[in-house]
């Protein structure tokens, strides 16, 4: 039974996956290789620091988004109900501003700070009316630090090009909620309250 439930929860991570994919815009084609006499020698190995992350997260994303499917057969909470709801991403939040402070002398500190003024914006779900500004809001108080990382790696096209992909998480965030979610979180009118 416990292997059948690992199979399910690999399933539905994988579906999740595909389905982000699809949502993706094309990726570009390789850079060349390089011609002068001096060739970059670029492992195909997955580093393992990469794979320690993909083992941790995982199965925390693969949670949060099945948490996410379910949101929408569910009544909204009343407002009694809603910072209990959002302790989890509170906690979260908490611990990224730490992981944040114990990098402050790293040379990705200005990375690592972007991402944590602008994680905050998951917490659009709690926004009535307008969740769109408050997406912005977020972005904006990362862009302090996404310019700082812009300067200090001006010459690195990798950082320029990080930049502009957590630039445009923002943007496509902010797209699908003001389709999606124009006066806040859609709830399901009908079927169950939220536990």
């Amino acid at each position: 039974m416990e292997n059948l439930d690992g199979i399910v929860k690999r399933l539905e991570a994988a579906t999740v996956r595909l389905e982000a994919l699809s949502h993706q815009k094309p990726s570009l084609a390789p850079k060349p290789a390089a011609t002068s006499g001096t060739a970059n020698h670029v492992s195909e190995e997955i580093p393992s620091i990469v794979k320690q992350y993909d083992e941790q997260i995982e199965d925390l994303l693969l949670n949060f988004f099945t948490l996410c499917s379910k949101i929408g057969g569910q009544k909204e909470p009343d407002a009694s109900q809603l910072p209990a709801k959002m302790e989890p991403i509170i906690k979260l939040n908490e611990e990224i501003l730490r992981f944040k402070e114990s990098k402050r002398n790293t040379q990705f500190f200005n990375h690592i700070s972007a991402m944590a003024e602008g994680i905050p914006a998951v917490a659009w779900i709690s926004v009535k009316p307008t969740p769109v500004p408050y997406i912005k809001e977020m972005l904006d108080a990362s862009m302090f630090f996404v310019n700082r990382v812009r300067k200090d790696f001006k010459a690195d096209q990798l950082h320029q090009d990080w930049v502009n992909a957590w630039c445009e998480i923002f943007t496509g965030l902010s797209k699908y909620v003001k389709q999606y979610h124009t006066t806040g979180l859609v709830w399901n009118s009908a079927p169950v309250i939220a536990k």
